[in-house]
């Protein structure tokens, strides 16, 4: 979770390190490890509150992230994927005149892992 725990200060609340809203970050993280496999899924979440300077929110975010490795000898190597995604609309206010950026993204990366475990470092 990010709280709202800095300075905020310019006339958006954007000119000091501390952020003007809450973003909440519920996480899901699963594994099965057997016989030398490793499928992992991390999936999680960013809800943002409006901002309490200028009332504008921030569209929510979803992140997943997929490993499917397979370890034999001292080698393991196998597929890793990536999605984040924007999945709900930002909101605008009378600050910036209803002003809203209306386009989300999704952005997806495939590649593989490939790792040697030298015993005290891998």
């Amino acid at each position: 979770m990010y709280v709202p725990d800095g300075t905020v200060t310019g006339i958006n609340g954007l000119g000091n390190v501390g952020n003007a809203w809450w973003t909440f970050m519920p996480e899901f993280v699963g594994s099965r490890l057997k016989d030398g496999w490793n499928f992992t899924a991390n999936i999680y979440g960013e809800i943002n509150t409006k901002s309490t300077v200028t009332q504008y929110r921030s569209g929510d975010i979803l992140r997943a992230e997929f490993i499917a490795t397979k370890t034999i000898g001292m080698w393991t190597a196998g597929p890793v994927a990536d999605c984040v995604g924007q999945v709900s609309v930002d909101r605008s206010s009378a600050f910036d005149g209803g002003a809203i950026n209306v386009n989300r993204y999704n952005i997806w990366a495939v590649g593989g892992s490939l790792s040697y475990n030298f015993g005290p470092a891998q």
